[in-house]
């Protein structure tokens, strides 16, 4: 596909291109043939002859980062066909998005092998710069929101000037919106991992509401920590501050809040488990602003999660006994 592509050229945009594909330029070797092209000088014509094979030079030396600021970041995607083989999927996982989070994993998936970095146990900086620098071409879903500009701010000159295609945008363009697992379904690509195929946005809130019923049942005699303390409670069990903080807000480890009437509660007490909130979103009896564009998430005494809207949410904040 690069090779159709004019884009690179000044002053020539998506339009200008697909007029140039309607008279039958489909692409650079077209494009140099041609003696003379309605709507283009000579003088302009004999510039984009140089350019165009200045690209095409540069493309065969495997030099993709001539591309890099030459074409759109939206158009980035006509170089996977030709650089796919070279080609590095990304994906990061963080603390949150403080100007404290940190980067708990990196992956990177070349098509063949995969590559897990995990804060405190393999995560080096300057391996990671090296491994990315071996490819010509990035590959993320959301990684032009998040991901690249979380690690360049993070780690200067990590990133390297290779070109960037975000799997995001593109499905937007064809009609397929929604997060990657959304996405995956409407394609029927089934993961084969029943755990990774459930994980969602409320994967660290589902996964603390597994360990404060387990603690409860194991070894609390089935009674609920206390609420003031729940989370120095759950710490031992997880040896991981990360779960108490939800991506999506700022408020770090006050990012959870647990349901005070269950606080040193017995499990036998609580009539309609499905129906107790346990751990939830803050704010989501208070009224306040969902920190997720579903609403909160939200877990309740029986261990199911799902995520509640800010209109449904007000029937749990009248609530105060399980």
């Amino acid at each position: 596909m690069i090779m159709n592509s004019f884009l690179f050229l000044q002053g020539i945009g998506r339009r200008g291109e697909s007029k140039l594909w309607n008279k039958g330029i489909r692409n650079w070797d077209d494009f140099l043939r041609a003696k003379s092209i309605a709507g283009i000088s000579s003088a302009r014509k004999a510039y984009y002859d140089r350019k165009i094979i200045e690209a095409r030079k540069n493309l065969f030396s495997l030099n993709s980062s001539y591309f890099y600021d030459k074409l759109p970041a939206s158009e980035q995607w006509r170089l996977y066909e030709f650089f796919k083989e070279d080609a590095v999927f990304l994906d990061i996982e963080t603390t949150g998005l403080s100007d404290n989070a940190q980067v708990t994993v990196v992956g990177l998936f070349d098509g063949i092998d995969t590559k897990t970095m995990i804060r405190n146990i393999n995560f080096d900086e300057g391996i990671l710069k090296n491994e990315i620098l071996k490819y010509k071409l990035v590959v993320t879903f959301n990684g032009a929101s998040f991901d690249i500009p979380f690690l360049s701010k993070r780690y200067q000159n990590l990133v390297p000037r290779i070109p960037h295609f975000d799997l995001r945008f593109a499905c937007s363009r064809i009609g397929l919106k929604g997060g990657l697992k959304t996405i995956e379904r409407k394609l029927g690509i089934e993961r084969q991992n029943n755990i990774v195929r459930e994980l969602r946005g409320g994967d660290a809130i589902e996964l603390m509401s597994i360990v404060i019923r387990e603690m409860t049942i194991q070894d609390y005699d089935e009674v609920f920590p206390i609420e003031a303390t729940w989370k120095d409670a759950v710490y031992p069990y997880t040896k991981n501050e990360q779960l108490l903080e939800c991506p999506a807000s700022r408020l770090g480890r006050d990012s959870y809040e647990m349901f005070p009437p269950l606080s040193g509660l017995g499990l036998s007490y609580i009539p309609a488990p499905a129906e107790t909130p346990m751990v939830y979103d803050a704010g989501f009896l208070k009224g306040g602003k969902a920190p997720h564009s579903e609403g909160f998430n939200v877990t309740f005494s029986d261990g199911h999660c799902k995520a509640v809207g800010s209109s449904e949410a007000s029937r749990y904040q009248t609530s105060s006994t399980p």
